[in-house]
């Protein structure tokens, strides 16, 4: 969102041009993560998935320096970005994190997801002030440097599942079984894990994908589109990164507070709830004009109800179909 101003200034495109990066994103994300899921699944695939991912990261911030057209903006930023995302990030943790996790998994995973919401806190306003400093061009490669020395050490240090390495989900210890030698329990709650055809045999299966698609494609582009969109109707850059930085603030709360929540209630319910919040706040969107103090209360409120979807999601997908095969089943889905 910071970039999109200064680059249809520059280089005379529209808004449609640059924002189509995105869907080309998306589409090449969908068509290769049902390849890429099974890998997340096995001892040393992630870890491998990382390191790649952040070199092919550099490699698109880095290249975004140098673009003239538009194929290459689409090239750098839709597929190599889009490979790069699919193969480390967000997407890992929703996949990994469940697997070391079952008892406390709404909490794990809103701390592990809350990245996300409060790099909304970190860069839009020093990114801002930079761009207006060096320039746009400066900025993404500076950004790529960043990424290199950030990522590519921390990927090392991936691993996919407690049993891989003598532990158990939740931190439980193994018990012997008083009275029975030789036999073993351990604490760590139990569930079933489906194998990917199991899954895509199984009526709820399709009926999460329905409902995750139908939202997804309300919400896809919605917050890249925020900054310019705050400044077309009158804020100053300052202002909608402020906001940004609210929401991205309240965002990361939410991502706790729904996660507790799915440790005491049906994973489903809270999605009913939190998708009917989250689309009367859009609503709200409409009504945010000239007042810095309504656009901040929107911020707000859009965060904690947005907010609790990205961690509602991936959690239902876990409770509903166990943590042995779920970067297949999300991969496929």
């Amino acid at each position: 969102g910071v970039f999109v101003l200064p680059m249809e200034a520059d280089l005379g495109w529209s808004r449609t041009t640059i924002f189509a990066a995105l869907s080309i994103r998306a589409l090449v994300g969908g068509v290769l993560s049902p390849f890429v899921g099974p890998w997340l699944d096995s001892k040393h695939g992630p870890r491998r998935l990382a390191v790649v991912g952040s070199l092919l990261l550099c490699l698109s911030l880095l290249g975004l320096r140098y673009v003239e057209s538009v194929w290459q903006f689409y090239l750098l930023y839709g597929v190599v970005g889009s490979l790069a995302n699919l193969t480390m990030g967000q997407n890992m943790a929703q996949v990994l994190v469940p697997k070391w996790f079952v008892r406390r998994r709404g909490r794990a995973l809103g701390f592990a997801t809350m990245g996300t919401p409060l790099s909304g806190i970190i860069f839009p306003i020093p990114l801002a002030a930079l761009v207006v400093a060096i320039g746009w061009r400066d900025t993404w490669f500076a950004l790529g440097v960043v990424a290199l020395v950030v990522l590519l050490p921390v990927a090392f240090l991936i691993r996919t599942r407690p049993e891989d390495h003598g532990l158990l989900p939740d931190g439980d210890t193994e018990v012997r079984v008083q009275g029975s030698p030789g036999q073993r329990r351990h604490s760590v709650a139990t569930e079933r894990s489906y194998t990917r055809s199991e899954a895509m045999r199984s009526r709820s299966f399709w009926l999460i994908l329905l409902a995750v698609g139908v939202v997804g494609m309300g919400v896809q582009g919605f917050q890249p589109n925020w900054l310019p969109y705050f400044q077309d109707i009158g804020f100053s850059a300052t202002t909608g990164a402020q906001a940004i930085a609210i929401y991205g603030l309240c965002a990361a709360a939410a991502r706790l507070i729904w996660g507790t929540l799915a440790e005491h209630f049906p994973s489903r319910n809270l999605m009913v709830v939190q998708t009917t919040l989250t689309a009367m706040m859009i609503a709200f969107l409409l009504f945010v004009v000239d007042s810095p103090l309504t656009l901040f209360v929107y911020a707000a409120l859009q965060g904690l109800t947005l907010g609790g979807q990205f961690i509602l999601q991936p959690l239902m997908v876990a409770n509903y179909f166990g943590r042995e095969h779920l970067g297949a089943v999300r991969g496929i889905m």
